[in-house]
Formats: C-alpha cells, sequence, structure tokens
C-alpha cells in the first residue's frame, strides 16, 4: 500500500532553492575568500527569496473582495 505525500519531493524543493539563488550577481560573483562572508551572502539570498514569496502569497491570500 502507498502512502499518501502531501508535501512535495525533498529535492525539488532543494534543486528550486538552487536555482533561485543562482540568480543573484553577488552569489555568483563571490571573490571572498572568508567562509563567514559566503555564508552570508549564500543566507540573506535566502532571506530575500524567502520574504519575496511571503509578500506574493500575502497579496493573493489576503487582498479584500472588491
Amino acid at each position: 500500500m502507498t502512502e499518501h505525500r502531501s508535501r512535495q519531493d525533498p529535492r525539488l524543493i532543494v534543486g528550486r532553492l538552487h536555482s533561485w539563488t543562482n540568480n543573484f550577481g553577488k552569489h555568483r560573483r563571490i571573490t571572498d575568500r572568508d567562509g563567514a562572508i559566503v555564508d552570508f551572502y549564500l543566507y540573506l539570498a535566502a532571506a530575500l527569496i524567502t520574504v519575496r514569496r511571503l509578500i506574493q502569497r500575502a497579496r493573493t491570500h489576503y487582498r479584500r473582495p472588491t
């Protein structure tokens, strides 16, 4: 018996995250050798992606009826 999965495959989510972070130019051109700086830009890109997605969902979900 197969169990119904309500979530997406985690590999798809990770693949989408990598493709989104590749769009950030600074992340592609990091020339710093310090790992903390590289991690900072990676986390910043992830935060911007998350905030942008939340704003997009909020615009459609919490819209007033006209």
